[in-house]
């Protein structure tokens, strides 16, 4: 055999060698990749489904805390508060929230008149049956025709149920139940269903220990979920490579709570994760689908093995070929390594925004988190004022001063077209925006809830920059000023129930719960510092009349004319509330008796010439009576002392009205 033949077919074999190890190495990475996507998709569908059933539990926390701010809740203002939440836009997959209200038997026939009287007079607690306690649902909304079949229902009288109930008792905590067909199954689709609880005691009453709880409890806020409903909506309208079983407690088939697909032996990749909820576990079990592979890289080993063949004809471009295709993974070896960084980045950021208890602790992290991710831009986050009329800057980084302070809303061609907007796109007719400095190149995306502005963050390069921004960037911005909108929205909510649950819905001012709180621990901050407290208990002198004759609309500017003197009138730690009705309650912090008589009497000479303007109609001629009781000289105890400022303000009206008395033991 010719010499320079075996030295050719040595050479084809040779590089057939090394083309079957190249792919089979491509093989390798291409499944270590396959396995390292699926669990980044799993475990973020995983965070998905915690933060949204913590969102679920928010929900009870703030139909608790409309409980606790009002006196008696009707059925109208439950309505209401359902209806303002708009829960199928911004948490979609809850079937119903109620309450159920807990009672011993004896109570059972005037809990029936109760609700008879508000215009049901077929209401009945059903399943009927003499038990010592009953827990019966009172409110529910929607209150369609699924819903309204659990109207009455007693929910204590199920084992699966009570257990749930007791927990949340037990723990004052929100507590999941384990599976049950919900009373609301009116149809041939019936579905396995859970309800999670909230706890609400009574108002007033402590609840600090276990045994307080039992004592104090008056009811549950409570959701319910029909599981293939809340799964299908949590879900919702993404591109799902993957399919989903639920498991409650272990993986059996009569455990089964949830299943999105059919084939999920013939799936290569698996992945389990336990989920705990209060008092529960589930089990879920993510296995990819047909459309995991469709995007994904395996198409290069099958090609490369193919290009075999032709490397064995021309050895010299095989090997072109073959350096390039390398080069082109190694590329998305390293876009995929910064994908993932930047979605351990995101999680992060998600997780810190979700942990903030005010919206301004979010700036410095969303600042911080956008350095991280976008190292050579520079930006700013801008929120809309109170009043919707001027962006304000809070928080900047980079190049400061590449950004306005303020700016109106006609200023940002994002918030035009209420879309991400980008000058450096020299297609667009108007380009540039002007709230930028020197009239700088810029990126811009509004913040948007639901369709409401809630801010704009802004990006641009340095001078120095002269080439746009990559349109990676752009993508990953986009993404990620769509997870601060709802972070930032669940923020602003959150801050508004929190102001609904201890503040008085007409004046702004504190409610008596909040107060009531207040003067307990300040009795306590006081006798720890040896220093001095005074309760105030004011009234408006014949009130009534002018809800008679000018109509309660002029009453309610009255009181929202007064309360607006009482917050000037607070000074340092004092707090003041409306109590009840015309009557307010105010405390004052370490004051002498003498310099709150004068501090009082200027605010009574405030009110007494004080003009209110309403339905065209000037009332004047208001006055109030003032009482006050000091700590510790005329009592030690929160309940007393109310008492006795209370008894000091009737001795002020019984003496002429229009002045202020302080409590004496000769009272």
């Amino acid at each position: 055999m010719d010499f320079s033949r075996v030295v050719f077919w040595i050479s084809l074999a040779t590089v057939l060698l090394l083309l079957i190890l190249g792919w089979h190495e491509i093989r390798e990475n291409s499944e270590e990749h396959a396995i390292r996507k699926f669990e980044i998709t799993t475990q973020h569908e995983v965070d998905i489904l915690k933060k949204r059933m913590k969102e679920y539990e928010r929900v009870l926390r703030g139909a608790a805390g409309l409980y606790y701010s009002s006196n008696d809740i009707t059925r109208d203002e439950w309505r209401k508060y359902y209806q303002s939440l708009q829960l199928d836009l911004s948490l979609p997959g809850i079937q119903a929230l109620g309450f159920s209200k807990i009672f011993p038997k004896d109570k059972l026939p005037a809990i029936e008149n109760e609700i008879h009287s508000t215009g049901y007079p077929e209401f009945s607690v059903y399943p009927v049956g003499d038990r010592e306690t009953y827990s019966a649902i009172v409110f529910i909304e929607p209150f369609d025709e699924r819903n309204s079949k659990a109207f009455g229902y007693d929910m204590y009288s199920n084992p699966v149920r009570r257990e749930a109930m007791q927990r949340a008792i037990k723990t004052g905590l929100p507590s999941w139940s384990n599976s049950v067909t919900l009373v609301q199954e009116i149809d041939d689709d019936i579905q396995k269903g859970v309800l999670v609880y909230l706890p609400v005691y009574n108002k007033g009453e402590m609840a600090r220990s276990e045994v307080e709880r039992q004592q104090a409890i008056h009811g549950f806020s409570y959701s319910a979920f029909r599981i293939k409903d809340m799964m299908s909506k949590i879900f919702d309208q993404r591109q799902k490579t993957f399919d989903l079983q639920i498991y409650e407690d272990e993986i059996a088939k009569d455990k089964l709570l949830f299943s999105s697909g059919e084939h999920f032996e013939s799936a290569k990749l698996t992945e389990i994760y336990n989920i705990h909820l209060g008092g529960v576990e589930w089990v879920a079990v993510f296995t990819n689908n047909s459309t995991f592979f469709e995007n994904d890289d395996d198409y290069l080993e099958n090609w490369l093995l193919g290009l075999g063949v032709l490397v064995i004809l021309l050895v010299a471009a095989g090997i072109l070929i073959d350096d390039h295709k390398r080069k082109q993974l190694s590329e998305l070896n390293n876009s995929m390594e910064k994908r993932f960084q930047d979605s351990i980045i995101m999680a992060e950021l998600t997780e810190m925004l979700q942990s903030c208890s005010h919206i301004k602790d979010a700036y410095p992290i969303i600042a911080q988190s956008m350095q991280n991710l976008l190292p050579d831009l520079s930006g700013a986050c801008y929120i809309l004022n109170n009043s919707e009329t001027l962006l304000i800057q809070q928080q900047v980084w980079g190049n400061k001063t590449l950004f306005t302070e303020t700016f109106h809303q006609y200023d940002c061609w994002s918030i035009k077209r209420s879309a991400i907007h980008n000058s450096y796109d020299q297609n667009l007719i108007e380009t540039k925006c002007n709230h930028f400095t020197n009239n700088a190149n810029g990126l811009c995306v509004p913040l948007l809830s639901q369709g409401k502005l809630i801010g704009v963050l802004s990006f641009s390069l340095s001078p120095n920059q002269v080439q746009q921004i990559p349109k990676q960037d752009i993508d990953l911005i986009s993404s990620i000023s769509d997870m601060i909108s709802l972070s930032l929205a669940n923020l602003q909510l959150r801050v508004a129930l929190h102001n609904l649950s201890m503040r008085d819905a007409l004046t702004g001012l504190y409610n008596r719960r909040f107060i009531e709180e207040c003067i307990q621990r300040e009795i306590d901050r006081a006798s720890r510092n040896s220093s001095s407290l005074i309760i105030v208990m004011a009234d408006l002198d014949h009130f009534k009349h002018i809800n008679d004759n000018y109509g309660h609309d002029a009453g309610d500017a009255v009181l929202k004319t007064i309360s607006q003197l009482f917050v000037g009138f607070r000074n340092g730690y004092d707090i003041v509330s409306r109590y009840g009705g015309e009557e307010f309650l105010f405390l004052l912090t370490d004051i002498s008796q003498e310099n709150a008589f004068q501090r009082l009497e200027k605010l009574r000479l405030q009110i007494e010439d004080l003009k209110v303007e309403t339905g065209g109609h000037v009332i004047d001629s208001l006055s109030i009576s003032i009482g006050a009781a000091t700590f510790p000289e005329m009592g030690t105890e929160k309940e007393i002392l109310i008492n006795r400022a209370d008894e000091a303000m009737y001795l002020a009206k019984n003496n002429g009205r229009n002045q202020i008395a302080f409590y004496t033991p000769k009272q």
